[in-house]
């Protein structure tokens, strides 16, 4: 092989190392934050049981009501659901 082949063979294994070496470090950095979860919490979902009974089943005759009254809405459908 002559001299400026070989420059250009160690050139495309130099681009090609540091490229795959910068999908690893890229995979390794981006997959931390799928693995971790936010440890606070809004407050905008109301726990279970901060509710009574006869406040879950009120609410839930209001939407069998809304529902029954159109079927169509399709907000209503998935809460009601």
């Amino acid at each position: 092989m002559s001299l400026p082949a070989m420059r250009s063979h160690h050139a495309r294994s130099a681009r090609f190392l540091a490229s795959a070496a910068l999908v690893v470090v890229l995979a390794a950095a981006t997959s931390g934050c799928i693995t971790t979860r936010a440890t606070d919490t809004t407050g905008t979902v109301l726990s279970p049981a901060s509710r009574t009974p006869e406040e879950w089943r009120r609410d839930l005759d209001g939407l069998a009501a809304r529902y029954q009254a159109n079927p169509q809405d399709v907000a209503t459908a998935i809460s009601y659901a």
